[in-house]
């Protein structure tokens, strides 16, 4: 019946996925060029844009803190020598790891099935219309970055579990050894890769496994790994000595909690913030019965029959398995928010072929995966916003901000701003990169403590939370109110 279908009717799901992969472009390019830069964004912008390549490397000045995304930084600086200090160019290396992620996230789509089918398009639905990833995308971070060579790997590494092509593991090593340099949460990935290779070779490939094809097997793809540890080893020692892989929760279940209600991301928090509670107990019964279902499907059918489930979820547990490991072996906290991104193509893989298996063995499947494509372009929908990023919301409004109080008149000095520490360094930022002549060098606590801080300085105007705002209603008279603070005039 398929193979009477007219030609442009199979052609449609191809088209709509390409329709979306193209939306999705246009929208982190929007985002990189409208939202304003942020904390973490402008600390990068502030210590690296014109840092040698060798130092962002191999000078432990440059690992301080985990700020340094060593990738992102190379992409920052050639966006800022190529175009200038434009929020849109400092984030060209995010938008460029979009692009690479919807072409890898088709390709592995394309593995498991047809493009005349309209659940490649809701697969591809799965990988792509993550609102949390997506942010990543436009910013001048290196998760973005780090979650498309993921996707790369992860299509290579699947590729040569359906059609044993050797040289693929190589190429998925060098993905995932390119994505540890935009960020290094991804080495967690990488351990969990070589388990899952192993386990494919000895469980799915009986007639060839040996111990010495087995090393054969793992020679190429170790290469790109020695040259990796040659380039992170110094800093990873860096930053463990100052204390970075303390950062983070203690226990896994909040890693788990986060990953979801971070999916479930809308600026609507306020009116739907009972959606969230709610998710975390609906994703983890769903977790429960899909591990349920893939246990009991190789259980009856074997491992063969379902070697791409076998696989995803091997890498998927293998993946949370490390973080559990690291944590009682070096003392390394769990991870969470944007740390824990690298969960989400694994998890969104380890659904969409469970959803692919059951829609084979079940008549009206099909309406399932239409209710998931459906809900998944509304949580997008309801998610998206061209104003500010999820992870630092404070800053929507940080640049505006300063922007107004450069344009007060004071004819006799120049102004002397002070801000809160969240809004620090993005409005250090567009003071050094937008002309912003009539302010003195904006200040702010590093101890964070703003209330005692602002009392004891003689501010012209201050720019602080609304409700550290009513705090210092003695000392200073509001101007303007904006969405996340309030700037303050001294009476």
């Amino acid at each position: 019946m398929t193979n009477n279908m007219p030609l442009w009717t199979k052609k449609m799901p191809l088209a709509a996925t390409v329709l979306l992969a193209v939306s999705l472009l246009v929208y982190i390019v929007l985002r990189a060029a409208k939202v304003g830069f942020t904390h973490d964004e402008s600390w990068t912008f502030i210590g690296f844009v014109k840092e040698p390549i060798f130092d962002l490397f191999f000078n432990a000045q440059n690992w301080r803190s985990a700020n340094n995304h060593l990738l992102n930084s190379i992409f920052m600086q050639l966006g800022f020598q190529l175009f200038g200090p434009q929020e849109w160019a400092l984030r060209v290396g995010s938008i460029l790891g979009g692009l690479l992620f919807m072409i890898f996230a088709g390709r592995a789509v394309s593995l498991w099935i047809s493009t005349s089918s309209w659940l490649f398009f809701t697969a591809f639905c799965c990988l792509a219309l993550n609102p949390f990833v997506t942010e990543f995308f436009a910013l001048c971070r290196g998760y973005g970055l780090c979650v498309a060579f993921a996707m790369m790997g992860l299509f290579y590494f699947f590729r040569w579990v359906k059609e044993a092509r050797r040289f693929d593991l190589f190429k998925a090593s060098c993905a995932l050894g390119v994505g540890v340099l935009a960020n290094f949460t991804l080495l967690d990935l990488v351990a969990a890769f070589f388990v899952a290779v192993s386990l494919v070779y000895f469980f799915l490939r009986s007639e060839e496994r040996s111990w010495l094809g087995w090393l054969k097997m793992l020679a190429l793809p170790t290469l790109p790994m020695l040259v990796l540890v040659t380039l992170i080893f110094k800093p990873i020692r860096w930053i463990q000595s100052v204390g970075e892989f303390e950062w983070g929760p203690p226990s896994f279940s909040e890693t788990w909690r986060v990953l979801i209600q971070n999916f479930i991301c809308n600026p609507l928090e306020g009116r739907f913030g009972w959606w969230k509670t709610s998710a975390v107990t609906a994703g983890t019964i769903l977790g429960i019965l899909l591990l349920f279902y893939i246990i009991k499907r190789i259980k009856v059918t074997g491992i063969k029959n379902n070697k791409m489930l076998f696989s995803a979820t091997a890498l998927t547990i293998g993946t949370m398995l490390v973080t559990v490991f690291q944590h009682y072996l070096i003392g390394a906290n769990y991870l969470i928010g944007r740390t824990a991104i690298l969960f989400y193509p694994l998890l969104s893989t380890v659904f969409l072929l469970s959803l692919v298996d059951i829609q084979g063995r079940y008549k009206y499947a099909f309406l399932w995966s239409n209710m998931v494509t459906l809900l998944l372009i509304m949580n997008f929908w309801i998610s998206s916003n061209l104003r500010f990023s999820s992870e630092w919301w404070y800053d929507e409004s940080s640049r505006e901000a300063v922007f107004f109080v450069n344009k007060q008149e004071n004819m006799t000095k120049k102004i002397k701003y002070g801000v809160s520490w969240i809004f620090g360094p993005s409005s250090m930022f567009y003071q050094r990169n937008r002309d912003l002549q009539n302010l003195e060098n904006i200040e702010y606590d590093g101890s964070h403590n703003d209330l005692a801080w602002i009392k004891n300085n003689n501010f012209d105007f201050i720019y602080v939370e609304s409700e550290n705002g009513k705090k210092l209603e003695d000392q200073y008279t509001e101007v303007k109110r904006f969405a996340r603070g309030v700037v303050m005039r001294r009476k």
